[in-house]
């Protein structure tokens, strides 16, 4: 219980919720909505306010330099470290990495004149926190874990896991009537084609390549394409990421493998497992590298 009341104070007192939302329609937020959250005495975690904006520019690709400016100052001004947001951008220029946020079908654009308007935009969100501002004296714990559970995303699969279903049911290569079993391995360090929602399990998976062992044993070390030679349908998996993983994407995975049918055994691996704050610095500190 105590553990249960602890957990809600902290949603409460850093709007957790408000945040939640504002990304779960992060590519319909407004610059004028970004600035209105930045500069919100009540989210008093600067950390949060990096993260949100973070994700803004990741979620906008014609962000106006005006715009970005007058966001950076709010975050100055908020107390926030930007270094973690210069490497992020230095980053996205270099290598054009895709959005890590999908799109809704109908996103608008990240400049001041379309999206949510930020005058409003506080009050239009239902917070949970105000619902939820009795709970801890009149209610169970089964009830409070209830509340909290309305902050987790219903039925939505990250790019990792929609990648993971696409190697792991053979739909890439159903036309090709491929049915071994392999490994396969990303070549381009990117996530594995488009990640929107709408892409083809073919096109998430087109940078990957498949290695058969049987193919192996009779000398063919070349791995094929997966869209071209991919395994069946797989019921074991396991996942490593080269580089910093989380414990968003590990749930994630694990309630896919759950809820699949037939059910999968996927063990999900990475470099090293970084939470929020723990990202920020690992930014913070590949900005300050030479």
């Amino acid at each position: 219980m105590n553990i249960a009341t602890a957990l809600l104070d902290q949603i409460k007192a850093r709007q957790l919720d408000v945040l939640f939302q504002m990304e779960e329609q992060m590519a319909r937020q407004s610059k004028a909505s970004i600035v209105e959250a930045i500069g919100d005495a009540e989210k008093a975690d600067a950390q949060d306010k990096m993260r949100l904006y973070m994700l803004y520019v990741l979620a906008n690709e014609g962000l106006k330099q005006a715009d970005r400016e007058e966001c950076e100052a709010a975050l100055r001004a908020a107390g926030c470290d930007l270094a973690p947001l210069e490497y992020l951008i230095k980053l996205r220029s270099l290598n054009r990495m895709s959005t890590a946020v999908a799109a809704p079908s109908g996103s608008g654009t990240g400049s001041g004149g379309s999206g949510v308007a930020g005058g409003d935009l506080l009050g239009k969100f239902s917070s949970i926190s105000t619902r939820l501002a009795g709970l801890t004296d009149s209610s169970s714990l089964a009830g409070i874990l209830s509340g909290v559970r309305n902050l987790l995303p219903s039925n939505k699969q990250l790019p990792v896991t929609r990648i993971v279903d696409a190697l792991m049911s053979g739909r890439a290569a159903a036309s090709s009537g491929g049915s071994s079993r392999g490994i396969g391995i990303n070549i381009r360090g990117a996530a594995g084609g488009s990640g929107g929602s709408g892409a083809s399990a073919a096109k998430l998976v087109e940078n990957y390549v498949h290695f058969d062992p049987k193919q192996a044993r009779r000398g063919n070390l070349a791995g094929s394409n997966v869209s071209a030679d991919s395994a069946g349908v797989s019921h074991d998996a396991i996942v490593f990421m080269v580089g910093g993983g989380n414990y968003v994407e590990y749930q994630n995975l694990c309630e896919f493998a759950q809820h699949a049918t037939p059910r999968r055994n996927i063990v999900y691996g990475a470099t090293d497992i970084v939470n929020a704050d723990g990202f920020l610095q690992q930014l913070a500190r590949l900005n300050q590298s030479k």
